[in-house]
């Protein structure tokens, strides 16, 4: 089963510059466990999530669920750098 969602990618670098992409489509859980062992080899820093401020497992345990997103539409935009903007 798919449920269609977005998700938001933002990156911000020191003096303003950065870019944000926002991906949309169908999306389903990897439940298959080669495919899942695969992504979390190559994918280290995403398919592990974000060591936050609760620790490598955040506020509700483990990340142990992998999301697979087919993009329908795929939007970015990049801000306008601090220096560019005066």
């Amino acid at each position: 089963m798919t449920t269609p969602v977005s998700c938001r990618m933002i990156e911000l670098l020191a003096g303003g510059a950065g870019w944000t992409v926002t991906v949309t489509g169908p999306a389903g859980m990897i439940t298959d466990p080669d495919e899942a062992g695969h992504y979390r080899r190559t994918l280290h820093g995403w398919a592990h999530g974000p060591h936050g401020p609760h620790g490598p497992h955040g506020p509700h345990g483990p990340h142990d669920s992998l999301v697979r997103i087919r993009p329908q539409t795929v939007a970015g935009s990049r801000p306008a750098h601090a220096e560019a903007a005066r």
